[in-house]
């Protein structure tokens, strides 16, 4: 079969369009999930899990940010923590060990309710976590609640 060149430069070109897009549709590029402020205690559970931060028993989800394909996948949160559980949360080795250092350009900080700047004295912390995967934290007061905002994201 004689095809003309050109015909067969179209033809080539729309398989790899069509390849490209059954490429795409097979992998999931986005896992969105954003709640505020129905955040459930199946969320806390995950936070906890990725970020191996124990939290305190009343710990309440203001707002829950995850985006994932089970490949680069990033989580941002803000949580209540409750005052007489605050030096529970300290002994998470985040605060023990981490670097004294604000969580800076977290997947969070586009966010409306990401407000780490307000918190009055804030400790900040960053740590690489064994997984490949970086966590930020803030904590504080905003006004009278003990607040905790937490970013993550794997390498």
């Amino acid at each position: 079969m004689n095809v003309p060149k050109t015909n067969m430069a179209k033809l080539s070109q729309a398989l790899c369009i069509l390849a490209c897009l059954f490429i795409a549709g097979c992998f999931d590029a986005k896992n969105e999930e954003w709640l505020a402020p129905d955040v459930t205690q199946k969320h806390l559970t995950e936070i906890s899990s990725l970020t191996q931060i124990k939290l305190p028993e009343g710990t309440t989800g203001l707002a829950y940010f995850y985006v994932g394909s089970g490949r680069d996948d990033s989580l941002a949160a803000k949580l209540k923590i409750p005052a007489e559980k605050v030096n529970e949360l300290l002994a998470n080795p985040i605060f023990k060990t981490g670097k004294d250092e604000h969580p800076g350009n977290g997947v969070g900080t586009h966010i409306d309710w990401w407000d780490v700047d307000t918190l009055s004295e804030p400790v900040h912390r960053t740590a690489d976590l064994n997984s490949g995967s970086v966590l930020g934290c803030a904590f504080g007061k905003d006004g009278k609640d003990y607040i905790l905002y937490i970013t993550w994201y794997e390498l």
